[in-house]
């Protein structure tokens, strides 16, 4: 009984080619749709927010330009490691 139900599927079968240079140019092509979509969603969900100006510090002696997470009073430099005083304060003479 089995044997009457058998279907011949090699007639069934169709072979995809797909050469090294399309196989490449289709996984950079999805991997670059991965790319933006994570990065749209993250805009989206973070509202187009841009970090206060608070956050952002530039360092008086090497001036490079770093955020400032922890909010402290006195903040290192991560480039020349020097010590800066929190803005807006100034030095007593």
């Amino acid at each position: 009984m089995l044997s009457r139900l058998r279907i011949n599927l090699s007639n069934y079968l169709i072979m995809i080619i797909l050469d090294l240079d399309l196989a490449i140019s289709i996984f950079s092509s999805i991997l670059l749709i991965l790319v933006i979509t994570s990065w749209f969603r993250y805009t989206i969900r973070e509202g187009g927010k841009v970090s206060a100006s608070k956050d952002v510090v530039q360092c008086p002696y090497c001036t490079y330009i770093f955020t400032d997470l922890f909010e402290k009073n006195i903040k290192i430099c991560p480039r020349c490691e020097s010590y800066i005083e929190k803005t807006g304060e100034k030095a007593s003479l």
